[in-house]
């Protein structure tokens, strides 16, 4: 027997292989109507476009086609000539999904074979997208895949790097979603690809596009198949709909409990409670969610799918934990939310007090700006397995611990769980207290908090997040946002309970008389409660974020701005960053009743006053100015490793020869990622000569996704690296490369190489990259650095320092910092290593508790 085919017209399947029938026949009914129509047009060798309806089998018909046609055609004498079937997506997580369905064909079409005692070779399946690793990458150029999976984007770059080789022996491209691109600029782009692959090939690939919906479809056939013809497969089709239109309300005259415009409409407009369907519509939604194992839900704008997406999950841990106490369970957490989104967050997450965070759910460590990290993530078996993150402010303060002197007791660090794997981990714990239930915590004692979900969503994420950052940084726009309304209420009520349950839990764990540094903007009523309950401790507070002018704090309601100043004044000593946000958070106080501001002393008079005797003396609170630098040792001798090497060596060759500006930063509104594009934009537009001689190279990577600004940003910074793409890009030339995934030892390989380091914050609090960049540079690099950023106030005088809004003013600096002289560059060079690494973690901190124990 053999792999050959029947001689059966009649029979659609008379042209595939004994065993590709069989499967076929074996896995399905029949062939549909595309799945004919698709086949008689494929078997006769031109260019197919098939039109057919989403389930209609239409993706695998070109699929098992060109499966069929590997298993019975002899491998390439050439290697590099394997890659034979080329599969185009513009979607890169269907890409993934076609990938995976894939095995499917492939080990039904082996099995039958097995059976039938025939050979079948071994085809092989791979993918190149942005997420590609390097080593794949390098990989398909002498390797190829019989299969590639691809987007438009990454087929270009294929093409126009030394991988084209790979693709000499394509004979069968799919272009998957066609409508999609036809009539855009990707799909000109894709288009242009299609004609340069056809030039590579010994005679032009098979053109098969598919689509379920495409008009018109005279246009988009000339587009799939350029100057060659194209037959159009659309077989007749007809749906089935099943409508009912459903009043969620008995009496839309009643409609129950008040809402704001805000809430019901998703804009950022202040309007007074009104009745409002919603909340029964959103109750509605979530039982037909609940009862079906698919459901789509369209709405009138993107803010308003995010704001009814968070409200589904609100509603469903509701209904859970209602549930939960009818039955008297004493089990907690659980999967309260439906995933309707998942984003991992990837930001520096809630530092708690005390030594560094174990805690959390997607700590730092992408850049080398990196803090926090770690957590209790599951083992294959189940098992939690702890891990620590390698932040440089982790390890810092872990060091500053294990130097403390052994009469100070033993430091003990209260953090918050972040995520399923963080609560189980402390609801096994003896009081949450990991090192006591075996786990490796580094030798410190770590009180984890098992903080319900919907408290800590509406505590970190709504309010330091969404709100405290926001002001901190700048970042309202205050013709309309923000809006203090109901929902923000509820939100800092959640706020004041996480604030407490981390003061309840530091006065429970601290010896008497010990200290206590708290960390940062989302804990700044901790120190207030922590003082009523244990006024024997010496309580510091450290905020790492920049502070508000005063006139800009105001922006908070007047109660949450007092509360959050008194909260932060139940502190010995206040730390900042440097005398800007110092000042600004003394001019704030400044108006407090009861408080007399000095120069660094805050005098807070006792809130209640005795019935007798005379009145207690006030209280001084201290302020601190510690600016935070780098190990230098650390990260040098981590860039001497070899996942940095390699990185390092990739990007040589990215650059080929050309002067490298680097920046790497979390997509971060503050961080102003989107001017610095734009920047260089003006760079090349303005001083054309650098066209073809430089090469930006952006790492950013993801930073709080679960908030809607930060994924519109992220989106807002990959169109504007796209424009600077499609306007420059020239001959083998990319002007701009932007990496979004989270890539530690690309991003230290990325400042070990830059030439000039861009640092062009809106506002931050100290921005360590601005001086990691130094203390890693082998070229000499030049800090082009805002004069918002707090290391500005450091490393002003060795950088170039711009306005973060003025675009023109930023792309004179790059052009500055490229033509500087080679001795200037060396000297700021040296001057900005030498500031950077003055005060590491460790001697921040450990100066910050010798300052706290001094006061008394």
């Amino acid at each position: 027997m053999s792999l050959d085919s029947p001689d059966d017209p009649q029979d659609p399947l008379a042209s595939f292989s004994a065993p590709t029938r069989e499967w076929f026949r074996a896995a399905f009914a029949a062939p549909t109507p595309a799945q004919r129509g698709a086949w008689e047009a494929i078997r006769a060798g031109g260019n197919a476009l098939v039109v057919a309806p989403t389930g209609s089998g239409k993706t695998l018909a070109a699929f098992l086609w060109s499966l069929d046609a590997l298993a019975r055609a002899p491998l390439p004498a050439e290697r590099t000539r394997r890659c034979r079937v080329l599969y185009v997506s513009p979607l890169k997580a269907l890409a993934v999904d076609v990938e995976r369905n894939l095995r499917a064909p492939l080990a039904g079409m082996r099995a039958a074979a097995q059976r039938l005692g025939l050979p079948l070779p071994e085809i092989t399946v791979g993918i190149r997208s942005g997420d590609t690793p390097a080593a794949a990458r390098r990989s398909f150029g002498t390797s190829p895949p019989d299969v590639l999976i691809t987007t438009p984007e990454s087929l270009f770059l294929v093409l126009t790097s030394a991988a084209r080789e790979a693709l000499r022996g394509v004979t069968a491209v799919i272009i998957d979603e066609v409508h999609a691109v036809a009539g855009t600029k990707r799909g000109a782009h894709l288009a242009v690809s299609l004609e340069r692959l056809d030039a590579l090939l010994d005679r032009p690939a098979q053109r098969v596009g598919l689509s379920a919906t495409v008009r018109p479809i005279d246009e988009v056939a000339r587009f799939l198949g350029g100057p060659a013809p194209v037959t159009v497969v659309r077989p007749p089709s007809s749906k089935t709909l099943e409508l009912q239109v459903v009043v969620p309300v008995e009496d839309m005259a009643s409609l129950g409990e008040p809402v704001s415009d805000a809430t019901a409409d998703g804009s950022a407009a202040a309007a007074p409670p009104r009745a409002s369907i919603w909340p029964a519509v959103e109750e509605r939604v979530l039982d037909l969610v609940l009862a079906h194992s698919s459901t789509i839900v369209f709405a009138n704008s993107r803010r308003l799918a995010e704001r009814l997406c968070a409200r589904l999950n609100e509603l469903h841990a509701e209904r859970l934990a209602v549930a939960a106490q009818r039955a008297e369970s004493t089990t907690r957490g659980g999967d309260a939310a439906i995933d309707l989104d998942v984003l991992p967050p990837l930001d520096l997450g809630p530092n708690g007090a005390g030594v560094p965070r174990i805690g959390g759910g997607g700590g730092g460590g992408g850049a080398p700006a990196g803090g926090g990290g770690g957590g209790a993530p599951a083992a294959p078996d189940g098992e939690l397995v702890l891990r620590r993150g390698a932040g440089g402010l982790v390890s810092g303060l872990s060091q500053a611990a294990a130097d403390a002197p052994a009469e100070t007791g033993p430091m003990v660090w209260v953090c918050a769980a972040l995520s399923d794997a963080d609560r189980r981990a402390a609801r096994a714990a003896p009081g949450g207290r990991l090192d006591l239930a075996g786990h490796d915590t580094g030798g410190a004692a770590v009180r984890m908090l098992d903080i319900d979900r919907t408290v800590f969503d509406r505590a970190y994420n709504a309010v330091a997040n969404r709100v405290l950052w926001f002001v901190q940084h700048l970042l309202y726009a205050p013709a309309s946002q923000p809006v203090f309304g109901p929902t923000f209420r509820r939100d800092w009520a959640a706020y004041e309970t996480y604030n407490t349950m981390f003061a309840e839990a530091l006065a429970h764990e601290a010896a008497p008389g010990a200290s206590v540094i708290v960390q940062d903007y989302h804990l700044t009523l901790v120190a207030g409660r922590l003082r009523r309950l244990r006024p024997d401790l010496r309580i510091a507070h450290f905020s790492h974020t920049p502070w508000a002018p005063a006139g800009y704090f105001r922006m908070l309601p007047d109660d949450v701005g007092e509360q959050i100043l008194r909260g932060m004044l139940g502190a010995d000593r206040l730390g900042f960053l440097t005398d800007v946000w110092a000042d600004a958070f003394e001019e704030c106080a400044r108006g407090l009743p009861g408080v007399r501001v000095e120069p660094r002393e805050l005098v807070v008079a006792s809130p209640v006053a005795p019935r007798t005797g005379p009145p207690p003396d006030p209280r001084v609170v201290r302020i601190g100015v510690h600016p935070l630098g780098v190990d230098a040792g650390e990260l040098r001798g981590r860039a001497a490793a070899a996942d940095v090497a390699a990185r390092v060596a990739e990007l040589e060759k990215l650059a080929e020869g050309r002067r490298l500006i680097v920046r790497v930063d979390r997509t971060e509104l503050s961080k102003n990622i989107v001017r610095g594009l734009a920047a260089y934009r003006e760079l090349l537009r303005s001083w054309p000569q650098w066209r073809g001689k430089v090469v930006h190279l952006v790492c950013a990577y993801p930073s709080r996704h679960d908030l809607p600004e930060y994924r519109e940003y992220t989106a807002a910074v990959q169109r504007l690296a796209a424009e600077i793409d499609d306007e420059f890009a020239a001959d083998g030339w990319r002007p701009l490369r932007l990496e979004l995934s989270d890539d530690y030892p690309r991003s230290i390989a990325a400042l070990c190489l830059a030439e000039v380091l861009v640092v062009n914050p809106i506002r931050d609090g100290m921005n360590l990259v601005a001086k990691e960049g130094p203390v890693l540079s082998r070229r000499d690099a030049v800090l082009v650095l805002s004069r918002e950023a707090g290391a500005c106030a450091e490393l002003g005088a060795a950088a170039l320092v711009i306005n973060p809004f003025d675009i023109q003013a930023t792309a004179q600096a790059l052009h500055d910092a490229l033509m500087m002289a080679p001795a200037d560059r060396r000297r700021r060079a040296g001057e900005l290593a030498a500031v950077a690494g003055r005060l590491p973690p460790r001697t921040w901190f450990t100066d910050q508790l010798a300052a706290l124990a001094a006061d008394h």
